[in-house]
Parts: structure tokens; sequence; C-alpha cells
């Protein structure tokens, strides 16, 4: 079977081992509770991303309400999001903007949640915004970029 070698190997895995015991997605609305919505781009097995549900989870148990949703970056059809995130997830985004990556972020992230969800706050991006593919296409490694001298 000849494949495209810019399908990610999980993605070709996943094909080839259909059971659903076998690398299942983990795409799902965890929790519908609020009109800002999270976006957790995970993967099945990763233990980061449980850290940080778990902590989202501890904000919304204190009044904080949103919707969270699960997104597998390795689901066919994500192939352009597992290139951006590949070696970066967790990253999480609201209302379709990146917010961060990797754990939850040390400052007041709950009152900044707080702030978005009663209007007229909002959630300050932590970082840059991961793009593995890019870094890759321009030479780079991880955590590497070659047009900002490794920034």
């Amino acid at each position: 079977m000849l494949h495209n070698i810019r399908t990610p190997l999980l993605v070709r895995i996943r094909r080839l081992h259909s059971s659903p015991t076998s690398l299942a997605s983990v795409s799902a609305t965890i929790w519908n509770d609020g009109p800002i919505v999270l976006k957790l781009y995970t993967k099945e097995g990763c233990t980061l991303c449980d850290v940080v549900k778990e902590g989202l989870k501890g904000a919304k148990e204190g009044g904080v309400k949103f919707t969270l949703k699960a997104v597998d970056i390795t689901d066919e059809g994500k192939e352009d999001i597992y290139e951006k995130y590949k070696y970066d997830i967790p990253v999480i985004s609201v209302d379709g903007g990146y917010w961060f990556k990797h754990r939850l972020p040390g400052h007041d992230w709950v009152e900044e949640l707080r702030g978005k969800v009663e209007g007229g706050g909002e959630c300050k991006a932590v970082g840059q915004e991961p793009d593995a593919g890019k870094m890759e296409r321009m030479g780079g490694g991880v955590g590497e970029c070659k047009e900002c001298n490794g920034g």
C-alpha cells in the first residue's frame, strides 16, 4: 500500500489498525457548559493533556462556565493540525485563538478565563503558537527556528 509521505505516521497506523482498542480517537465534546469554547489539542495517551484537562475541570467546578472540546491531532483529516502541534501537545485555544501549550499557565489563568466568560476580558496568549511543520520546512529542528535565530 502506497502512502503520501506527508500523511503523519500515526494517521497511517490508525488506518491499518481499525480495532477500537488501538489508537482510538479522543476527539469529543468533554463538556458543554457555556458559549466560550476551549479546544484541547491532544492524542491518545497524552498524560500532560490529562493534567491540563483536570485543571480546566477545577475551573469549571469553581463556577467558570465554558465548553471544552478535545481535538485528536492524529484523526484522519487533521493532518494540518498534526503538522503544527505534533511536538507541543497539549495546546489550548479559546474561541479559535491560541492560548497556551504544554501546561497550565503560571499566572492567574482561572481569573483570566472567568473574565473572558463574563465578557470584557481576554485570555492572553502565553508564548508563541507552535508550528512544527513550518519550522521543519525552514530547516530548523525542534525548538530551533532558523528564521528567528532559534527563538
